[in-house]
């Protein structure tokens, strides 16, 4: 049997199709323009190149995602009633708290899809249509924007043990956002000790 790809788009307007009442969904790539009466605003914002042997330079979001969630936050308002999902899919962590849309409050959520799969979308979909909980346990170290990483002066790259690298490197925890293995929800939950 051959699985279908759910891209996040697809996902979230297969999921709007069976919704009572209707939802509507408008893709617009690229372009801010939304109308005053929206419910909901779904931003997908993702970091550059991802590979073990490329230190990115920033893990602030792409400009070009900032420039959406600033021309967004400027045609809609503070006072629009319509709630700003960003979702962020990157096989690494992508900074947003610096956005002045993030700061302000504008953005109402922010949902981390990391390497979200062939179905990413219909979980995305469940997520935001309330079909299922929020939760996850994080797979890296989530750092802010001005930590110091090995092409910051940080260990070499040819540290082949890859201490002080991914979710070991945790010299500071004041630059950590969320550690290796944080795990959130909306429901209670424990892990029982085995």
């Amino acid at each position: 049997e051959v699985s279908t790809v759910s891209t996040l788009l697809k996902g979230i307007q297969a999921r709007a199709q069976i919704s009572k009442p209707a939802v509507a969904v408008r893709y617009a790539l690229n372009d801010t323009t939304v109308a005053a009466d929206v419910d909901a605003v779904v931003v997908v914002v993702q970091s550059d190149l991802e590979s073990e042997s490329h230190d990115r330079a920033s893990l602030r979001m792409r400009p070009e995602d900032a420039s959406t969630l600033t021309r967004l936050q400027a045609q809609l308002g503070m006072r629009t009633r319509a709630q700003i999902v960003v979702v962020v899919v990157s096989g690494a962590p992508v900074d947003t708290s610096a956005h002045e849309a993030v700061r302000n409050g504008f953005v109402s959520s922010i949902i981390y899809g990391w390497q979200s799969g062939m179905e990413g979308g219909t979980a995305l979909a469940g997520l935001l249509f309330g079909d299922v909980d929020f939760s996850a346990a994080m797979a890296v170290t989530a750092y802010f924007e001005n930590f110091t990483s090995p092409g910051k002066g940080g260990p070499s790259i040819d540290n082949i043990s890859l201490a002080n690298r991914g979710y070991r490197f945790i010299e500071d925890e004041a630059f950590v956002y969320r550690p290796f293995g944080f795990a959130a929800s909306y429901s209670a939950w424990s892990t029982p000790v085995i």
